[in-house]
């Protein structure tokens, strides 16, 4: 890392359970409010109400109610709503 700046080195050393570590940004968890099976996609809401359509294909038995992490509008996993608290 000899020549990276401060900042640089922060962010590729994130310890955040929501960073993510390839781009820096983090993962935003959000619930399932309803599924289209047919094309692989949720739509979501963010804690502040906030809706957006997620791809979910990556992420195993979606359901309705689920809790998931999206980053780039990609499910990457599942997480328990204590987590997100």
């Amino acid at each position: 890392m000899t020549g990276s700046s401060e900042a640089e080195r922060d962010r590729m050393t994130a310890d955040h359970k929501f960073h993510c570590i390839t781009c820096g940004d983090d993962g935003v968890p959000m619930r399932v409010v309803r599924i289209d099976d047919d094309r692989d996609l949720a739509l979501c809401e963010e804690s502040g109400g906030k809706r957006s359509t997620v791809e979910i294909g990556l992420v195993e038995s979606v359901e309705v109610g689920d809790f998931l992490l999206v980053h780039a509008g990609t499910a990457l996993t599942r997480v328990d709503a204590e987590a997100i608290a």
